[in-house]
């Protein structure tokens, strides 16, 4: 039986949800539905915000198959990113459209 805690879930409050979906999706995250994505078994949701759930500032820090085919998207979708100096392998940095920072990493062989 495996005790460590495992993450369930990421939710994001945003501003506007399909701004977001598509920044989310250029990272290859894909969603079932307008509000839910996901990576491997951690559902990653996006909510509008509001009064009670505001927009705040979240890092997020993922890895990705081939951070070429992101560059590439983000570049369709006019993201402006930043390759991230002093990290160990390929990582480039950018904000989505509530201006939550996400970094993301070439994934690496194993």
């Amino acid at each position: 039986m495996n005790t460590e805690p495992e993450l369930l879930a990421v939710t994001l409050f945003v501003s506007d949800v399909p701004a977001s979906v598509a920044f989310y999706s250029a990272l290859g995250i894909t969603f079932d539905s307008d509000l839910h994505g996901g990576i491997g078994p951690v559902v990653i949701g996006l909510h509008p915000s509001s009064e009670r759930w505001p927009t705040t500032r979240t890092a997020l820090s993922l890895t990705v198959p081939s951070l070429g085919a992101v560059t590439a998207a983000f570049g369709a979708l006019g993201v402006p990113w930043e390759p991230v100096e002093g990290l160990s392998g390929k990582v480039i940095a950018a904000s989505d459209p509530d201006g939550n920072r996400v970094l993301i990493a070439q994934r690496i062989a194993t």
